[in-house]
């Protein structure tokens, strides 16, 4: 019974190689004591092991992933320098000519810019810095045409 429901390991020892079985019902213990990357980590070879039958691994919510071709990737740049606040976030969905951010001046809070985008799309990045260089690519789209 532990063979079928465990994770088979080797260790070497003093140049000796023994075979160990690593039970699954220890896993979750290890992964509520991990950081929160690592534990992320962890879920996401669970997931990928239950979805090609390997593990039978209750998971809730999540996405099924797919491949995005690079021609369907859309950057969205700066026209100006300044502080960068976002106006919309990651996941949402974008419709041409949607108000993206606006860029403002840091020392006196005067709107620069605003950025618009330039196609329907899914936002999958937005920069996280304050502040930005003038033609920075601060969005990423994943376009919808």
């Amino acid at each position: 019974m532990l063979a079928r429901y465990s994770v088979k390991f080797g260790i070497y020892k003093n140049n000796v190689f023994k075979e160990q079985l690593f039970p699954f019902d220890v896993i979750p213990i290890i992964v509520w004591e991990c950081s929160a990357s690592a534990s992320r980590g962890v879920r996401s070879v669970f997931y990928f092991l239950s979805s090609i039958g390997v593990l039978n691994y209750r998971a809730h919510g999540g996405y099924l992933s797919q491949v995005v071709d690079d021609s369907r990737m859309v950057s969205v740049r700066t026209p100006r320098a300044g502080l960068l606040v976002p106006q919309v976030s990651v996941e949402q969905e974008v419709y041409k000519g949607m108000p993206l951010a606006k860029i403002m001046d840091p020392t006196d809070g005067e709107l620069l810019a605003e950025i618009y985008a330039p196609s329907d799309g899914i936002v999958f990045f937005i920069d996280n810095g304050p502040l930005t260089y003038e033609h920075t690519a601060v969005f990423k789209l994943i376009s919808l045409d």
